[in-house]
């Protein structure tokens, strides 16, 4: 399995990326694109220091979710944080795409349905054939505008033989997962889950691979990931428990620096995440080999 750490288009956490230790990354073009030099300098450092690199189109930070109704993206709601259409925004992302065509092994396709309707997003999928990009994109499947013949067509038209599908959504029932990763499992096909590291998910449900923002909770609210004697979890820096650091004693030292020296306090608690994250990787690879499930 592949966790992808995303988030690292902030140049706050350079230091982590230039690091040598995060095999896989995930960065957003809704981020990246309003950079004068269209995010060069960070594309550069990520490819020159990370395995692999993924590029999201920023589809759920462009389109705000519809507040109540566990939509990821609406019809009812075009509530944007940008003045760019959704043809105007496509467009610019195709020229980025292949303007930095070097720095990326993947990209995400503008994943819009429930906006602009699944045929504008299967017509901006022609586009990106033309444009010879589409031998690196991930296509997305959503219950509200793909059926499952339609992931199945998705499937079988994937040239990068890499796809995803939405994770857990407020107010949404869970997919049927694994109906949707036996299709592409059998067919050679690599089936990503967005947003979805709860260990209750990856122990019931063979991704290829995952992404997760959560490596920079302890910067962020003072809670870090960590490997502990019961598994992989956080852990609240601001608690001390001689319970909880028993769980976690490579915690102890980030205890002192919070509030004397916070920046290594962060350093240091990153680079643990980070550790932990390579970790749980190798766990849920070896469970599923162990289970049956290799992917090629």
């Amino acid at each position: 399995m592949r966790i992808y750490l995303a988030g690292l288009e902030n140049q706050t956490w350079k230091p982590f990326a230039l690091s040598g230790k995060i095999q896989n990354c995930f960065g957003s073009f809704y981020y990246l694109r309003n950079d004068p030099n269209m995010g060069r300098e960070t594309l550069e450092y990520l490819r020159k220091s990370i395995k692999n690199v993924t590029i999201d189109s920023g589809a759920h930070s462009f389109f705000s979710e519809m507040q109540g109704a566990g939509m990821s993206v609406s019809n009812d709601v075009k509530k944007t944080k940008t003045k760019e259409t959704p043809d105007a925004y496509f467009e610019r992302y195709v020229n980025w795409l292949k303007a930095n065509y070097q720095y990326y092994d993947y990209f995400v396709e503008l994943d819009i349905g429930e906006i602009v309707t699944q045929k504008k997003v299967l017509d901006w999928r022609e586009r990106l054939k033309q444009e010879k990009l589409y031998s690196k994109c991930i296509t997305v499947y959503h219950p509200k505008v793909v059926t499952m013949e339609d992931w199945i067509r998705t499937i079988e038209d994937s040239q990068s033989k890499y796809v995803a599908v939405e994770g857990d959504r407020p107010n949404r029932l869970r997919l049927s997962y694994n109906k949707l990763i036996e299709p592409a499992y059998k067919r050679g096909v690599r089936i990503h889950g967005f947003a979805l590291n709860d260990k209750r998910v990856l122990n019931k449900y063979p991704f290829f691979s995952v992404d997760s923002t959560s490596w920079i909770a302890g910067m962020k609210f003072g809670s870090g990931f960590s490997v502990m004697d019961s598994g992989f979890g956080f852990v609240n820096h601001r608690i001390k428990s001689e319970k909880l650091f028993a769980l976690a004693k490579q915690h102890y030292p980030i205890m002192d620096l919070f509030g004397k020296n916070n920046s290594k306090a962060y350093y240091v608690d990153g680079m643990i995440a980070i550790d932990g994250y390579n970790k749980m990787q190798k766990h849920y690879t070896d469970l599923w080999e162990m289970r049956g499930i290799k992917w090629k």
